[in-house]
């Protein structure tokens, strides 16, 4: 424009000038943490062992959730419908958490999604029925669905918007390759293989 500002087009002008109205009893940062400041605070660690640790069972049930369930005696029919139901209901998690994370404390709602999936974990290793068998597949996927959007939302409440994509891009690799080597290590363990 000739007067050197920008004009704003119409999805912007809605939104208005004012300020950010958040939520007061969900914590975020005014400041925007780089990475290597990030990487020095020890709740991205704690944050880290979390994932971790949550990576492992997850592996561990979608690599042999189905086979063990078979090996107990399970149809194979319903035991891949576990599956399924488990990976349905994960998207379901990730809505709840999305919705929920501004309204509460990211990292209750990751304490109850890690709670949750435990839950669910537990139940497979009793499921002796189509719906002790279902249980497990919908609370396992509620729990990891949910878990996944409130690492992301705390991490971003915790450390900023800023640099987020750098402090993931650090962190994931960790927890992924973290997760795999507790499960080679679950099944060293367990004598399987």
């Amino acid at each position: 424009m000739p007067d050197g500002e920008a004009a704003l087009d119409e999805s912007e002008a809605a939104l208005g000038d004012g300020p950010v109205v958040r939520n007061p009893n969900v914590y975020q940062t005014a400041y925007d943490w780089p990475l290597m400041e990030a990487l020095r605070h020890r709740v991205i660690w704690h944050i880290v062992i979390i994932a971790i640790f949550s990576s492992a069972a997850t592996f561990m049930v979608l690599t042999h959730g189905v086979i063990h369930l078979m090996d107990t005696g399970i149809d194979s029919t319903t035991a891949a419908l576990s599956f399924s139901l488990l990976t349905f209901s994960s998207i379901g998690g990730r809505l709840i958490s999305g919705v929920l994370g501004d309204r509460f404390e990211p990292r209750y709602l990751l304490a109850l999604a890690v709670a949750i999936k435990t839950i669910g974990i537990l139940l497979i290793l009793q499921a002796d029925s189509t719906a002790g068998v279902y249980a497990y597949g919908l609370l396992t996927g509620l729990g990891f669905g949910m878990s996944l959007v409130a690492q992301f939302t705390l991490i971003g409440n915790y450390f900023g918007p800023t640099y987020i994509q750098n402090i993931l891009a650090f962190i994931l690799p960790i927890t992924t390759i973290g997760g795999a080597m507790a499960h080679l290590d679950a099944l060293t363990a367990l004598g399987s293989s």
